[in-house]
């Protein structure tokens, strides 16, 4: 079994990661709220999302394994936070990237 595989995001690491991205997603989401479990978000068009602790586990594990058109620097945090469990590496651009792909499948802003 591979180590991403057997990757379990923890609730404290899924609630740093979306503090991390309250930080950097002010140019796309007017509003967004931890709660535990759950990220709940409000677009710039007024949608409003939520991302759970399994959809961004999900996310990562994808990442981490090559999946989605994203940038190597994001790539590069994400599997040593999946492999490694440095989740430090994870700054606002990856988490923003990140609550992205929960979101919408694809990075669509920045």
């Amino acid at each position: 079994m591979s180590t991403t595989t057997a990757f379990v995001l923890e609730e404290e690491d899924f609630e740093d990661i979306c503090d991390t991205a309250g930080y950097a997603i002010g140019y796309w989401s007017c509003a967004a709220k931890y709660k535990p479990g759950s990220y709940c978000l409000l677009d710039e068009d007024l949608q409003r999302l939520e991302v759970t602790r399994d959809d961004l586990q999900e996310v990562m594990i994808e990442v981490s394994a090559g999946g989605y058109c994203i940038n190597n620097g994001i790539r590069k945090s994400v599997r040593l936070a999946v492999e490694q469990g440095l989740f430090e590496e994870i700054d606002g651009p990856s988490a923003d990237a990140l609550i992205q792909l929960a979101c919408y499948q694809e990075v669509i802003y920045g």
